[in-house]
């Protein structure tokens, strides 16, 4: 059994988990250089940018600066190392060789990146659009209680506050239900809103799955950057003391290991997100089989002229029954 096939299979959050440190390390190269090629430079732009406690961030020149970054990392920089992450992660975990350069033509491909923009600023609006009532309903409860200042008032208020809270569990759904909009973009259909619906029925019943895997993800990386980073940004902290500027070395070394950590762990959810993709296609599609009928026939067409940067799901091959499982 070739090592394609040996990864081929349901996986639990413990095996994802195994899985994508096997990836990283197997691949950390390729994934390190694509989320450099964009995001090194990126970190290093906003390092030179004024920070908020510094008066130079009055200057309205500043916060256009501030604002074109902001815009060129959402539009730009974002999708397309996402985007390359996603086809680069893709091909490793199916053993297809890939480049960096591969994988960012591929991602950049007229039509493609926009249609990709609009997917992430479509879930975004609904994500944004279901934040809007909890934060009403602590806002306004939040000004009830310091107009009246009243025993009833107070807990009302805070009986509001309360459920304000607990209403976010509807934006974090919508955001697990888009977890998989990516790799359902780029790998099956460059289409927005076909995309998003993929996602939406590949992730119901996994919702809580998805939920677990980014939140252990989410605290290994903010664990390594916090132990890696957190003494330097402190020395610099205490060194501004009273308003004094912090030593420039401090700074410049703060920035470098943020610019380096980050760049290092950025691959990391990504390829989280891409195990997931395939387990919940290999759990409802029988995805394993599939693949494996096509490579039953991929001898007799080994002189067909097939487009390089295709995954094997988006080649064309005569339909195939996977044999059922009991």
């Amino acid at each position: 059994m070739n090592n394609r096939n040996r990864r081929l299979r349901p996986l639990g959050i413990t095996d994802i988990l195994d899985e994508t440190v096997d990836l990283y390390k197997t691949n950390f190269a390729l994934l390190i250089g694509i989320s450099a090629v964009l995001y090194v430079p990126y970190i290093l732009l906003s390092s030179l940018l004024p920070q908020p406690k510094d008066e130079a961030m009055f200057n309205p020149y500043n916060w256009l600066g501030i604002a074109i970054l902001g815009v060129l990392f959402y539009v730009v920089i974002n999708p397309l190392v996402t985007g390359a992450l996603t086809f680069a992660i893709s091909e490793r975990y199916l053993d297809r060789q890939t480049t960096i350069s591969d994988c960012y033509r591929r991602v950049s491909r007229p039509g493609v990146l926009l249609r990709f923009i609009g997917a992430t600023v479509i879930t975004g609006l609904a994500i944004l659009g279901a934040c809007l009532l909890p934060i009403l309903m602590i806002g306004a409860s939040a000004a009830l209680m310091a107009w009246l200042k009243t025993g009833m008032a107070i807990g009302i208020g805070a009986i509001l506050i309360i459920a304000g809270f607990a209403a976010f569990i509807l934006p974090i759904w919508l955001g697990l239900r888009f977890t998989l909009v990516s790799p359902a973009f780029f790998i099956e259909s460059e289409h927005a809103m076909l995309a998003i619906d993929r996602s939406w029925r590949l992730m119901k019943g996994n919702a809580l799955k998805a939920l677990g895997l980014l939140a252990i993800a989410g605290i290994v990386v903010a664990v390594i950057q916090g132990i890696v980073v957190g003494p330097v940004s402190l020395l610099a902290a205490f060194s501004s003391r009273g308003g004094a500027d912090p030593n420039w070395w401090m700074t410049a070394i703060s920035a470098i290991l943020n610019t380096v950590v980050s760049t290092l762990l950025l691959p990391v959810s990504s390829i989280v997100m891409i195990l997931l993709y395939y387990d919940v296609r290999i759990r409802k599609e029988g995805f394993d089989l599939e693949l494996l009928a096509n490579e039953l026939d991929q001898k007799t067409r080994e002189l067909s002229a097939h487009d390089i940067t295709s995954l094997p799901q988006e080649q064309t091959y005569p339909s195939v029954e996977p044999e059922k499982r009991d």
